[in-house]
């Protein structure tokens, strides 16, 4: 699967943290996260099992893209999960 955001990469599985699975670009430093790799994460690091919105994880983005993403997978428009 190709780098939605620099286009030159294909995607590698990687990690972002423990236990949060994702695909990574070697040339742009991108990654691509599953919702719901994400969500499941989320709701693993909470205990009493509050959703992402109540919890107190916040979002870093250190480089942002201006322009729409088109998914990958589906070539759809992927949204910000924060």
């Amino acid at each position: 699967m190709q780098c939605p955001s620099c286009h030159y990469s294909r995607l590698q599985a990687t990690r972002l943290d423990q236990g949060l699975p994702a695909l990574g670009c070697a040339d742009c430093g991108g990654a691509l996260l599953p919702l719901l790799s994400y969500r499941d994460w989320v709701e693993r690091l909470t205990p009493d099992g509050h959703s992402a919105e109540s919890s107190s994880l916040t979002c870093q983005v250190e480089h942002d893209s201006r322009r729409a993403l088109s998914c990958p997978k589906c070539n759809g428009l992927m949204t910000r999960a924060c």
